[in-house]
């Protein structure tokens, strides 16, 4: 299943119900005005292979449950105003491909 919102002035912020959607391969949310921290709930998706959010007012820090994903293949979470570093539990994303977190607050 694919959730594709890219290019749409959607906003406020994803909500933690998101993980109820456990057959999402694609999340598309980039280039919208949402805003808020990507929640935790975002590790329930575990059928994830994509995860495409950059272009957005985001904020806060990567969430730790993201290394739940373990079909994850690309991230692109660059220019969402994401702080913090990247969590430990990442490196548990054994299908990764592709990583982008370019223009963000990250230390």
């Amino acid at each position: 299943e694919y959730l594709e919102l890219s290019d749409t002035n959607i906003d406020g912020s994803l909500p933690s119900e998101i993980g109820m959607m456990s057959q999402l391969r694609t999340l598309g949310l980039s280039n919208t005005n949402l805003d808020g921290s990507i929640p935790s709930q975002i590790g329930m998706l575990s059928q994830l292979q994509e995860l495409l959010m950059y272009k957005n007012n985001m904020g806060g820090s990567l969430p730790s449950e993201i290394g739940m994903l373990s079909q994850l293949q690309y991230i692109m979470l660059s220019a969402t105003n994401i702080d913090g570093s990247i969590p430990s539990e990442a490196g548990m994303l054994s299908q990764l491909q592709y990583l982008r977190l370019f223009q963000n607050k990250m230390g």
